[in-house]
């Protein structure tokens, strides 16, 4: 969409929210900051926009006109209630406006210029979590035959409760969908 705008033209799209954040879409926020000046984006998270998609929306606003600076509006919807569907309403009274340093090519910091200050700071002052761990990181359990690997709180007791030492060994089970920002939503699996 990007390549048949005209210079100046403007491109609105709506799409699933995971290319601005995962690293696959590394090279298209790459692009888009080269090629593009942001205006706007406008976050749903993980509320379900639309009935018949699982997907978690957010809608894109640019103009193909590649500037140095930018200082896009971002916004984080966090209810569907009114005045949702009145996104600009929405916009007007929850937008931040990103700090000009906050999309950095592929390096997009969607948080608003004090916040970005601090990570920066911390990025700066820090040890980073790879180089703490010496690079270990462990990707958990992964198998096709869950019910082999997986228990319930019932189960757990009862194999703590033949032998003391399995309670070091046996641990909570963190899915995708239940790891959230700050939090680990409890599963009752193990």
């Amino acid at each position: 969409a990007v390549q048949l705008l005209r210079h100046s033209g403007m491109i609105a799209f709506i799409s699933s929210n995971k290319w601005f954040l995962a690293g696959y879409g590394k090279d298209l926020r790459q692009h888009i900051a080269k090629e593009c000046r942001l205006i706007s984006i406008t976050d749903f998270g993980e509320l379900p926009v639309f009935r018949s998609a699982a997907t978690w929306a957010m809608i894109f606003v640019g103009q193909k006109a590649p500037t140095a600076s930018q200082s896009p509006m971002f916004t984080q919807v966090r209810s569907l209630d009114p005045p949702y569907p009145d996104l600009l309403s929405i916009i007007r009274h929850n937008g931040i406006r990103l700090s000009t340093d906050a999309i950095d090519g592929s390096h997009w910091s969607l948080i608003e210029a004090v916040s970005l200050k601090h990570v920066r700071t911390f990025e700066h002052s820090g040890v980073l979590l790879r180089d703490y761990i010496e690079g270990e990181v462990y990707s958990g359990i992964k198998t096709g035959l869950n019910e082999a690997f997986w228990i319930d709180a019932e189960r757990r007791r009862q194999l703590i409760a033949e032998d003391k030492t399995s309670a070091d060994i046996i641990k909570p089970l963190a899915r995708g969908d239940e790891i959230r920002k700050w939090h680990i939503e409890e599963s009752g699996l193990y």
